[in-house]
């Protein structure tokens, strides 16, 4: 695969990523109760990761253990190990991102995955659209932008990940950014009451996302990233068809309007499967940092198109807030200096 497009799949990646709030605050609007499009929307996106794995040969299943064999003659293995290779075999541990241990047995990590499914799907698509029916969906872009420095936040105190000045910079600059999108202006007005439900179910979208990424980081040492995700998006659009059931609009997609069908193809299909494979491959080729890098266009994304296709505002808290978050997360994100030579 050529450079440019690499590079052109990976930003239309963001761009589509982007473009889901403009897209789910339209299936928000256009339902009173949208668990059923969260639904369909994982479900299509299921089926196709599962074709992706199917032509790409990528099994769905647990890996299988890592094994080393011993040289012959070396310090505690048999003389004849080359020979007898099947007498020798050793499991190797994968040290945990997290802490250290051994790789995950394979039900700890299905009870983890099931986990994702719950937090990282389920709950997660019932804060955003229920959130996206009382919030803009460019405002809901930067407030869910906060969620890489939640994981970095979280990832310092529960890990002990390295971190300096600049990233505590960063923490504090977006967050003032988001108190500023949330309070139209005011930062201070999550402290006095003055935050309306939209916004604190769109902050459970962070906290969900930010359990998900770390359910995520150890799923992935016995499931491939692929398998992790269409796990998890089967589990989430199973739990998500149950609360359509109970709702009574479990068959309530026969009655969509053709915008809330786009959105939702959208979403499920090009945003959710297909993004997702682009990512992962430029994560593959060009590593995770370099990356990570472009998420930054995200949000930027969630604004301008939230403006030209639903002729959402561009408020001056919004683009000032929005300038601190990127910035904040852009300093959060970087990687600390080494201690040693540079003091940071």
């Amino acid at each position: 695969m050529s450079p440019f497009r690499l590079y052109a799949q990976l930003i239309a990646a963001m761009v589509m990523w982007g473009a889901t709030w403009p897209a789910g605050r339209i299936v928000a609007q256009a339902l009173d109760a949208p668990a059923s499009a969260a639904a369909m929307r994982f479900t299509l996106a299921a089926l196709v990761l599962w074709g992706i794995a199917r032509l790409r040969g990528v099994p769905l299943t647990p890996r299988r253990p890592v094994v080393v064999l011993p040289e012959a003659g070396a310090r505690g293995a048999p003389p004849d190990a080359a020979a007898a290779p099947s007498a020798t075999r050793q499991t190797v541990p994968l040290t945990a991102p997290f802490g250290g241990g051994a790789r995950s047995h394979p039900l700890s990590a299905a009870v983890r995955l099931a986990a994702m499914g719950f937090f990282g799907i389920f709950l997660y698509n019932l804060f955003f659209l229920y959130g996206l029916q009382h919030v803009t969906a460019g405002r809901g872009a930067l407030v869910a932008a906060l969620n890489p420095v939640v994981v970095a936040v979280t990832a310092w105190w529960l890990a002990g990940e390295p971190h300096g000045w600049r990233q505590h910079l960063g923490a504090v600059v977006a967050l003032a950014g988001c108190l500023t999108v949330i309070g139209k202006g005011d930062p201070f007005a999550l402290l006095t009451g003055a935050v309306g439900v939209g916004d604190w179910l769109i902050l459970g979208c962070v906290a969900t996302w930010t359990i998900y990424t770390f359910l995520g980081k150890k799923a992935t040492q016995t499931f491939s990233p692929l398998a992790v995700t269409f796990w998890a998006a089967l589990i989430g659009a199973t739990l998500l068809w149950g609360v359509a059931a109970v709702q009574g609009e479990a068959l309530g997609w026969r009655a969509w309007p053709q915008t809330v069908w786009l959105a939702v193809c959208f979403m499920g299909v090009l945003a959710t499967a297909l993004g997702y494979t682009w990512y992962s491959e430029a994560v593959h080729r060009l590593g995770a940092a370099r990356a990570a890098l472009f998420i930054n266009l995200v949000p930027v994304a969630g604004v301008v198109t939230g403006w030209l296709l639903l002729d959402e505002p561009l408020s001056w808290p919004v683009l000032v807030g929005g300038l601190l978050v990127l910035t904040g997360v852009t300093l959060t994100t970087q990687k600390p200096k080494e201690r040693g030579s540079v003091t940071e």
